[in-house]
């Protein structure tokens, strides 16, 4: 699948995401929650994520860090937002 538009990119995450509410709106997202483990400092725990979302939606938003993230009935900060230079971004939450 060629995600060369942001409708295309939208319409992928429709298909395999969920809808996220913000602070200042909604979007279209892939929420991970994975397992992350960092031998150097002996901590283990989930590393919540939006692992794919429009960058033109964070824009949008205007999320940055300390925006609010809801999904379902938990929400996260924003710690960071990282953008992949392909219109999509990454954006790292804490509990």
């Amino acid at each position: 699948m060629t995600l060369e538009t942001d409708a295309d990119r939208l319409g992928y995450l429709e298909a395999f995401g969920v809808c996220i509410d913000t602070d200042r709106g909604r979007l279209w997202a892939i929420f991970d929650d994975a397992y992350v483990s960092d031998l150097d400092d002996d901590i283990d725990g989930t590393g919540p994520r939006l692992s794919a979302c429009r960058s033109c939606d964070i824009e949008r938003l205007s999320i940055r860090k300390d925006s609010v993230i809801t999904v379902g009935d938990r929400s996260y900060r924003v710690d960071r937002v990282e953008p992949d230079g392909t219109g999509m971004s990454v954006v790292i939450l804490k509990g």
